[in-house]
């Protein structure tokens, strides 16, 4: 993947003569696998971490943890930078005639479930031995942090990587065209998309009981019990009314 963004500047689908392996699976099958497996992986644990299946990591109730995302900034900005990436690779399926158009929908598929599962994790506390987990469920939730890091990370050097290239063509070209302004936004969009996938991941590790999309500071039980004060107030102020 390195050796396609850095040096021939293009993806890794795109690659052709691998020598690292030979498969009759080119570079859109094993994506295609890839992005079906993290897909299920993510289904998998946003069903376990449900208050059916793990009721002593969800200190509060869905409900209220709905209606507190709808006050948050950081809620409102995801999901708009979530939807400039969808157009993004929409329009990769509509202007890319080399597309395949499955592989570009687990894509998307795959950043929603991944905003999900950190809307969902952003209010679950980390498992302790303390809260009767073992230590092989405790590796098990720290090296799944670490690999959802490690795989965003790599993902963001490698679209920052591609960002650089298409911003030095299009520099280096008299005539630039308005969809190759727009396509390198949206790019750079993506971009910043996989960096806060990636910050969310890593600083879970450290900041588990931490309200993290909004300020570390914050235990986010403390934040959805100010959302109950304020709708408990505002009931109030109802009844007086």
């Amino acid at each position: 993947m390195v050796d396609c963004t850095v040096w021939l500047e293009t993806t890794s689908v795109d690659c052709g003569n691998f020598t690292l392996y030979k498969s009759s699976c080119d570079g859109y099958c094993w994506k295609s696998i890839w992005l079906s497996c993290s897909v299920v992986t993510i289904v998998v644990l946003i069903i376990l971490m449900c208050q059916k299946f793990s009721p002593d990591l969800q200190p509060k109730q869905r409900n209220l943890v709905l209606k507190c995302l709808l006050t948050k900034p950081y809620f409102w900005s995801l999901n708009l930078t979530l939807v400039l990436v969808m157009i993004y690779d929409s329009l990769i399926i509509y202007k890319n005639h080399n597309a395949k158009p499955l592989v570009e929908l687990l894509v998307m598929l795959w950043k929603l479930a991944t905003l999900i599962l950190i809307y969902k994790l952003n209010f679950t506390l980390p498992p302790a031995v303390s809260r009767g987990y073992s230590y092989v469920t405790l590796f098990a939730y720290y090296i799944s942090l670490v690999l959802f890091t490690l795989d965003n990370f790599s993902k963001f050097v490698a679209t920052s990587a591609q960002v650089a290239f298409k911003f030095h063509t299009i520099y280096r070209d008299n005539r630039v065209k308005a969809w190759n302004i727009i396509d390198l936004m949206l790019m750079a969009v993506n971009g910043l998309l996989y960096h806060s996938f990636m910050t969310f991941f890593w600083n879970k590790m450290f900041l588990g009981e931490k309200d993290i999309l909004l300020v570390y500071r914050q235990d986010f039980e403390s934040s959805l019990d100010k959302e109950t004060s304020r709708l408990r107030n505002a009931g109030d102020v109802t009844l007086a009314r």
